[in-house]
């Protein structure tokens, strides 16, 4: 029989964001509850994730990861997506360090140079250019560089930092693009659904 430790009967208090597309930089609808539960449904992708260790205001903790986007990102995503602009500049960057040390002549550099070229011009795969600099470079595999997929970038930088206003109690300015409507329900979590979040008392938090 599963039994229950305290931490399970606490009240939880949930909030819901409503970010509306302002300027074309895309609309979004943040979850979040006192347990550390956040959750979005956005232009930019559909995210979430539950945190442990925020010490004891959530909605503080989120106000302050709001210039740390890459902490942001490193909890709703992983870097598999393949960044070619970056990758292109650690290949030039490595190309112009050896020829200013002179491990590359003239001619070798040049070449380089253009193949790193031709992989940005034509969108080549990675696999392309490893292929085409082997020999020349000490590992070109290593070079290769990943990011955060564009769209939860996006996220993190157009709309994360408009969501900032939401996580504060302080009164929002008139036809602030902010929703700031507020449930609370008490409950144990096996317990919670969607149909008892429909029925919890409804305010709105200035």
């Amino acid at each position: 029989m599963m039994q229950e430790s305290e931490s399970t009967t606490k009240p939880v208090t949930c909030w819901r964001y409503a970010l509306p597309s302002v300027q074309h930089q895309g609309w979004a609808v943040v979850h979040a509850d006192s347990h550390g539960f956040f959750g979005v449904v956005s232009d930019f992708g559909n995210y979430a994730f539950n945190w442990t260790a925020f010490g004891d205001n959530f909605r503080r903790f989120l106000l302050e990861m709001e210039d740390d986007t890459d902490y942001l990102c490193s909890k709703l995503g992983s870097r598999t997506y393949f960044s070619r602009r970056e990758t292109a500049q650690a290949f030039r960057e490595h190309i112009l360090d050896y020829r200013r040390n002179g491990y590359y002549d003239k001619d070798t550099a040049q070449d380089l140079w253009r193949t790193v070229n031709a992989f940005v011009a034509d969108d080549r795969e990675a696999e392309w250019l490893v292929d085409h600099t082997s020999g020349k470079l000490p590992d070109g595999w290593e070079m290769l560089r990943y990011d955060y997929d564009p769209r939860l970038r996006g996220f993190a930088q157009h709309i994360w930092p408009r969501s900032a206003p939401s996580w504060t109690r302080r009164r929002h300015p008139p036809n602030a693009p902010h929703g700031v409507p507020t449930t609370t329900h008490s409950a144990r979590y096996g317990n919670y659904s969607p149909k008892g979040h429909r029925s919890c008392s409804s305010s709105i938090r200035r």
